[in-house]
């Protein structure tokens, strides 16, 4: 995984990323070293940096560096930082925003500060072993570690609950006990082999802020803001002379990412998506591309072969959320020549940001468990992850949201950088003060495209089949055409077809039935189960979930199988 790896006892050469070459570097400074691996691209945002006070290494893209460089009156990212830590603000990375990570070393305090961004998409790692510690970007950096201090890890039961349950960890879980996830908006504190973490932000809602502000005004300063979001993400490919890397599908958010910066006047732009073949999402995206005079490729998901890659993706995500989550993202990366291109823009949790998990306007509290792609496990995951949060839908954003969909984020940066306009502080802490009656169901979100970018609702929208300038009657008949036999049948108590369709998103059902090797992949996988270091009713559940799962348990299930193996087996 590109990024950073500090210690006091170093175990070795680091674990090469998939997907580019790296440039590293190394500081060694009495018993401590200090490495280095990142993609080669936004040099000029990342520091790997020493002199008589500090060690400072940062990864990742800083979308408002120019800003802070002129607001602090500095030339470059060293003397910005250095001039943050001399004030004592320790804590300066709670102004940065984008996708960036880091950790700085205190020479006259011997102590280390390790830091995650906002929404903990660059993920940062921990462990210690008595006054031994190492902190990296990469779980593989830390299993190497602990084997070198000669410690036995042990398998956390809870965290394979977590993926058996939700599909993704409830907090700062991994596979091992013995190491632990930075959250998003937190940082490490490391001193004499203690280590503590703290938090630096969190999102709150604040549904009385706009409570009485007109529709119109409201939708007016989301444009304007999602507008400057936009504008900061594409404005740092330009910096650096590189073409606009975009995902685009059937669906909004996607779509509002590339509809807006086309606008905005970023046209050397190429759209990518990953679909089944005349499913909506590939027909609609390329639509949309063509209209705007976009470059398109789309990379088919007919053979559903990312199916065969759960022990690539793990080996990149460290299985801490669905493996099949990123469908054919992977496979698409590694058949781009990405030299030209910079940001990855995934336009990621648009529809909840101004949207809401939540489908009405009540019932954010008490906090209870939702979410989950399996509930037959449920009953044995540990619950106290939900004492962390006051609100179910700030529970939903950090839970689904950030340790769930952003993991595929952890993949992407194999390859490149990656954004999403709708993970801007502001925005994000904007949308949670308008009222949760206005952003259920898509409400705010249909206002706002249909008021600001008639254009882009002028195409369907993937989830229903319908166009968002439809009036409800239109859009209703639209859905009952795509929904209407599944949820007829189920109404009418009759069983499901024998043959899967494949008029689906992501149909693993289709995939299952009709691909005989996809099926034995999977019995394949659950044969290994046996091998495995875990108790007899984890390794019992896991079998279970293979034989009686659907298709979508089988990839919970093996997600935490090729897991356990890379922890533990190799």
């Amino acid at each position: 995984m590109p990024g950073f790896f500090v210690s006091n006892r170093d175990p070795g050469k680091a674990t090469a990323a998939s997907g580019s070459s790296l440039l590293t570097e190394s500081i060694h400074h009495q018993d401590l070293h200090v490495r280095r691996a990142t993609l080669p691209r936004f040099l000029d945002d990342k520091l790997f940096h020493e002199d008589e006070r500090y060690i400072v290494v940062t990864d990742g893209v800083l979308l408002n560096k120019s800003a802070l460089l002129r607001d602090r009156n500095a030339s470059s990212l060293a003397e910005l930082v250095r001039g943050y830590l001399d004030d004592d603000v320790h804590d300066f990375f709670r102004y940065f925003r984008g996708s960036f990570s880091g950790a700085f070393y205190d020479k006259s305090s011997r102590e280390w500060t390790a830091f995650t961004n906002h929404v903990g998409d660059k993920a940062v790692f921990w462990s210690t072993a008595g006054e031994m510690f190492a902190i990296s970007s990469d779980v593989n950096d830390l299993l190497t570690w602990n084997r070198a201090v000669g410690r036995q890890l042990s398998v956390n039961e809870n965290a394979v609950y977590s993926i058996l349950t939700y599909g993704f960890m409830t907090g700062g879980e991994t596979y091992a006990n013995e190491i632990t996830r930075v959250p998003p908006g937190h940082y490490l504190k490391v001193l004499g082999g203690t280590a503590t973490v703290h938090r630096y932000h969190q999102l709150v809602r604040r549904p009385d802020e706009l409570t009485g502000v007109a529709v119109e005004e409201i939708v007016d300063q989301l444009d304007a803001m999602f507008q400057d979001a936009v504008r900061t993400e594409f404005e740092k490919d330009v910096e650096y002379g590189y073409r606009h890397l975009v995902d685009l599908s059937g669906g909004l958010d996607s779509r509002m990412v590339t509809w807006v910066a086309h606008q905005l006047g970023y046209q050397d732009m190429l759209n990518i998506t990953f679909s089944q073949s005349g499913y909506l999402d590939a027909t609609i995206a390329a639509h949309i591309a063509d209209h705007l005079g976009n470059e398109f490729l789309l990379k088919s998901l007919d053979d559903a072969s990312f199916i065969f890659d759960d022990s690539q993706i793990v080996a990149m995500n460290h299985g801490l959320a669905l493996y099949s989550g990123i469908t054919g993202g992977k496979q698409l990366l590694d058949v781009l020549n990405l030299d030209h291109f910079g940001i990855e823009h995934t336009g990621q949790l648009g529809d909840v940001v101004v949207g809401s998990f939540l489908p009405r306007s009540s019932g954010t509290t008490p906090v209870r468990m939702a979410g989950a792609y399996s509930s037959r496990f449920a009953d044995k995951l540990d619950r106290t992850h939900l004492d962390a949060y006051s609100d179910q839908e700030i529970y939903m954003f950090y839970q689904r949201g950030f340790n769930g969909a952003l993991n595929t984020h952890l993949i992407r940066q194999h390859y490149t950088e990656v954004g999403s306009p709708f993970l801007n502080v502001e925005l994000m802490e904007f949308c949670l003060g308008v009222p949760l009656a206005l952003r259920a169901n898509h409400k705010l979100y249909k206002e706002w495209i249909v008021r600001k970018h008639p254009g882009a609702a002028s195409f369907r929208w993937e989830k229903t089949g319908a166009y968002l300038s439809e009036g409800r009657l239109g859009a209703k008949l639209r859905g009952v055409r795509k929904y209407g036999p599944p949820r007829l049948r189920k109404a009418l108590r009759l069983p499901a077809p024998a043959r899967a369709t494949a008029n689906s998103m992501n149909p693993f059902e289709f995939w299952y039935a009709t691909k005989p090797a996809v099926r034995e992949h999977f019995s394949r996988r659950a044969r290994t189960v046996d091998t495995l270091p875990v108790g007899n009713e984890v390794r019992s559940d896991l079998t279970e979930m293979f034989q009686q799962g659907t298709v979508l348990e089988k990839t919970q299930a093996l997600t935490a199988v090729a897991a356990l193996e890379k922890y533990f087996l190799h």
